[in-house]
């Protein structure tokens, strides 16, 4: 029989609002920011630090037709490229350096994680830009 592990998840936009007091032990896991917390079974979501997987993170804001490079040097296996477009936006995730140079466009209607595995080539340098879409601002970052 296979098992189901569930955590508590929602925006970051609505864990601050409720600001809930999570069990100790208990994950929150932030939909659109990828990040998470422990509860201590007293202290509310927004007193709460951020956990820490001990691995580099770098995560970037994107308005309007704007790009940000991020050098992958340091970067441990798996790689996890990530990418949360504001509602009506495109944003573009280009690597360069490595085994090969890749592009690849995401909207909100897409699955926008990207692992790359131990035994690939990493690349030096990836760079998220918003193309398409006005307004609210889009978010996208790596973890390695």
């Amino acid at each position: 029989m296979a098992v189901i592990i569930q955590s508590r998840r929602d925006s970051s936009a609505d864990w601050t609002s409720a600001n809930p007091i999570l069990a100790e032990g208990e994950l929150g896991f932030e939909t659109d920011t990828r990040k998470f917390k422990f509860g201590d079974g007293s202290t509310a979501w927004q007193s709460l630090p951020y956990a820490s997987t001990g691995k580099r993170r770098t995560e970037v804001i994107l308005g309007n037709n704007t790009a940000q490079a991020i050098s992958l040097s340091g970067m441990q296996f798996p790689i996890l490229f990530w990418v949360a477009p504001a509602s009506g936006c495109t944003v573009r995730m280009s690597t360069s350096g490595g085994s090969a140079n890749d592009q690849e466009d995401f909207n909100t209607s897409d699955q926008n994680f990207i692992t790359l595995d131990a035994g690939e080539t990493a690349p030096t340098t990836v760079t998220f830009q918003r193309i398409s879409g006005v307004g609210t601002t889009s978010r996208a970052g790596v973890e390695g």
